[in-house]
């Protein structure tokens, strides 16, 4: 596809929800956002113990402390 030129792009007209849409759709993405990132710290916290208790686990194996079948 050739590119548009800017006569081309400048006068095309663009729709925009109404402001109180606009604030709705805001305020729901916000809320998704912010439960994504309490999701994504937790599986982060959940993975930071993890690796300290492999890390324990493997330290315990080495020094004979605990015993593999």
């Amino acid at each position: 596809m050739p590119r548009a030129s800017w006569d081309f792009v400048g006068g095309m007209k663009i729709i925009f929800p109404p402001a109180n849409e606009q604030n709705q759709i805001a305020t729901y993405l916000e809320s998704k956002c912010l439960k994504a990132d309490d999701l994504i710290a937790q599986k982060q916290n959940l993975i930071k113990t993890l690796d300290a208790y492999k890390k324990s686990l493997i330290f315990e194996c080495i020094s004979g402390k605990q015993k593999v079948i």
